[in-house]
């Protein structure tokens, strides 16, 4: 097992997209790919909660505590 292959394998958890049992994937460029992927897709998810969901959530808490 390589550094890009531990690196995959760290990026798998942290997103939990899943450990790729189904397509193990052999050479190093793809599995960087799919960190990239991984990293992209969390990031996505990530940013409309950040900028929509939680100003939201913010507000209507200031507004039953006041």
């Amino acid at each position: 097992m390589g550094v890009i292959h531990a690196l995959q394998v760290v990026i798998q958890l942290f997103t939990t997209f899943g450990f790729g049992a189904d397509a193990p994937w052999q050479s190093p460029a793809m599995e960087l790919l799919m960190v990239g992927m991984k990293w992209a897709g969390a990031f996505v998810i990530a940013m409309p909660l950040a900028l929509f969901v939680v100003p939201w959530i913010t507000e209507r808490l200031r507004s039953h505590t006041e």
